[in-house]
């Protein structure tokens, strides 16, 4: 309450600069919050995975895959499942595969929408 009566006795300029600064901190806060989110999504994968190498590796692969291309709802259904499949090939266990794809997913989605001019992954 106190800290509304001196924002409200501020000078217009000074309550504009006041909330510019108060919505930077807030959205510095966001960023830092989603960060540490990513930081344990990768922990776990890294657990999942074995290594940070595997990870990167698995993420790089979700990166430049590309869809077959068959026809939206065709290409939905069996593409999801060609996906499981090849991220399987690569891990080389259904149980591990299937654990690590969503997470993966979700950091890629974070790094896309952080970096809009990357390609975004087709999975």
């Amino acid at each position: 309450m106190i800290a509304h009566q001196h924002v409200a006795q501020m000078s217009q300029p000074a309550r504009r600069t006041f909330t510019k600064l108060v919505t930077e901190c807030l959205e510095t806060l966001g960023l830092v919050q989603e960060s540490i989110h990513n930081l344990h999504v990768r922990s776990a994968l890294r657990d999942l995975l074995g290594s940070e190498e595997q990870v990167d590796r698995a993420l790089g692969f979700l990166r430049e895959r590309r869809p077959l291309g068959l026809g939206e709802m065709v290409e939905a259904e069996t593409d999801e499942l060609l996906l499981q499949v090849e991220v399987l090939d690569l891990l080389g266990d259904e149980g591990l595969a299937l654990r690590a794809l969503p997470l993966l997913e979700r950091l890629l989605a974070v790094e896309a929408a952080r970096t809009p001019d990357l390609p975004r992954p087709l999975t």
